[in-house]
């Protein structure tokens, strides 16, 4: 299955889910809030659910998401000093 395919099943599950919720199809967020996850120990459960179950975990999850491939100019070290992140070339 392509990724293509897998998507437009995911999205079809969600609208499905906003419906029997008697939701909104309209609404983005509605399709998002019943969009479930393909990855991780909440694998096939829908994003509400994260939030009325683990907000913390939930919040972990969106942050690491929006870093992802941002490099930080320098990493804090524990002790307080500062290192630059490795690049690769010696």
């Amino acid at each position: 299955m392509s990724m293509c395919q897998l998507s437009s099943k995911v999205e079809r599950d969600a609208k499905q889910g906003v419906l029997q919720a008697k939701g909104n199809l309209d609404d983005p967020e509605w399709t998002l809030s019943m969009t479930c996850l393909q990855f991780g120990k909440y694998q096939g459960k829908a994003f509400f659910q994260l939030l009325q179950n683990d907000v913390e975990w939930t919040v972990m999850a969106m942050a690491d998401h929006s870093n992802q491939g941002k490099r930080p100019r320098e990493l804090k070290m524990h002790s307080g000093t500062t290192s630059t992140p490795f690049t690769g070339e010696l």
